[in-house]
């Protein structure tokens, strides 16, 4: 399913499982067979099935053999989990270098996500040593990005070339959810021309190897979802998605779309259990099997890609979830034990995704007029862990840069419209 080779030897598979067993209950093989088949394509190849067997015949609690196969997915596939990080829809806002080091002494992680392209977030990440950083042209900027003269695009780039000579690497995200209904297609005509000046600009500056593009959309993108391999993208949207997606190909580049299962379930909870959305649950959809709705989720994306264009296969275009989370507070399940197993399954299932998202903002329910969009933080507005994370690995040793970059400048912009400066789950429409 991941479309990546995931090849393991027996003596891999048998000295993984001999270090990960807990107290483990026999598991049937029959229940394994779909967590194979949900797992890999090339599970039929003799390495791949002898390691499986193995783990069968030693036995294992279910929770155990998904955690331990997530992480051989995320070593085998290279694929990668980072967090979303803002702090500036909090009450009290944390100091950006105190919200980064209270994330990276409670996770080993390479990776971040933030919503502008704010020059302290990006020296404060790199002095605690994450390194690849998507960044972003907030939507209240898409019209200067897009202008003929190219200078936001130029500017940008030209602040990014200094952290790509200390060996940081980028993704730009143009805009964030641009094509939204709540925005009613204010920026559907400039995402194009933005994204084409971004690429223009980091080729021109030799950064084409370091600095990559994406756009962020928002699920409703999706016209059919069900069954997954009848994924299709809304009819409307389609020639803007399809002129986005070849900048993407032709940049070597990823496409990026935010994925929340817990809308999905909260808005259809007598049609999807709990535990599929909590990606605790196979379910099998025409013969496929899925470890939960994220991967089902995911998997109609890459089927509308290829809908659009057989040539948009995993390798030539690699798909990003830019968000996905789970709340703790604001609805009957939005529970920090769900969001926990949530999160670690998120984490675990092989994909590269960014979750939404490392500190609660106080400030967005306001905003959004939902209950749930307070609470999605894996941390208190305070910096206090709400719960901790089984799934991904505690760090060796911190991580503190000695030297900065450069002075970076602190900005407390004033709101845009249309700009998500502080991120958000929006309020996603159930996929049809």
């Amino acid at each position: 399913f991941f479309e990546e080779k995931c090849w393991i030897t027996n003596d891999e598979a048998a000295s993984v499982v001999a270090r990960s067993l807990d107290q483990p209950r026999p598991l049937g093989l029959g229940k394994l067979s779909l967590f194979i088949s949900y797992s890999c394509p090339y599970w039929g190849c003799t390495p791949f099935v002898s390691g499986l067997r193995l783990v069968e015949t030693i036995g294992m609690s279910m929770s155990s053999l998904t955690y331990l196969f997530g992480l051989l997915f995320i070593f085998e596939t290279g694929a990668f989990v980072g967090f979303n990080f803002a702090l500036k829809q909090q009450k009290s806002p944390l100091p950006v270098l105190t919200g980064v080091k209270k994330l990276t002494e409670a996770y080993n992680i390479t990776h971040a996500k933030i919503f502008d392209h704010d020059e302290e977030y990006i020296e404060a990440l790199q002095r605690y040593g994450i390194m690849d950083v998507m960044v972003a042209i907030p939507n209240g900027e898409l019209g200067q990005l897009s202008a003929t003269d190219g200078a936001l695009a130029t500017s940008v780039t030209q602040k990014l070339a200094q952290y790509v000579s200390k060996g940081m690497r980028f993704t730009v995200a143009v805009g964030n959810e641009p094509l939204a209904g709540w925005y009613n297609g204010v920026y559907e005509a400039l995402i194009v021309p933005a994204l084409t000046n971004m690429v223009g600009a980091i080729k021109t500056a030799g950064l084409a190897t370091s600095v990559k593009v994406t756009v962020p959309f928002y699920y409703g993108i999706m016209s059919m979802s069900y069954p997954p391999s009848a994924g299709a993208f809304v009819q409307q949207h389609e020639a803007t998605i399809r002129s986005i997606t070849k900048l993407l190909m032709d940049s070597g580049s990823s496409f990026c779309i935010n994925i929340y299962p817990f809308f999905a379930y909260r808005d259809a909870p007598t049609s999807i259990s709990l535990q599929y959305a909590l990606q605790n649950e196979v379910l099998s959809v025409d013969g496929v099997s899925y470890a939960g709705l994220l991967s089902a989720m995911y998997a109609a994306t890459r089927a509308a890609l290829l809908r659009l264009d057989a040539t948009y296969t995993a390798a030539a275009l690699p798909i990003i979830i830019g968000e996905t989370g789970w709340p703790t507070a604001g609805h009957t399940e939005a529970t920090v034990t769900n969001a926990q197993a949530y999160n670690d399954n998120a984490a675990a299932s092989g994909l590269d995704v960014y979750l939404f998202e490392a500190f609660d903002e106080q400030t967005k329910g306001a905003t959004l007029g939902d209950g749930v969009e307070n609470h999605w933080g894996v941390f208190s507005e305070a910096g206090e862990a709400k719960y901790v994370m089984a799934s991904l690995p505690a760090p060796l040793k911190p991580q503190l840069s000695p030297s900065p970059v450069g002075t970076a400048t602190k900005h407390s912009p004033s709101p845009t419209a249309g700009t998500s400066a502080g991120g958000g789950a929006g309020l996603q429409p159930l996929p049809s």
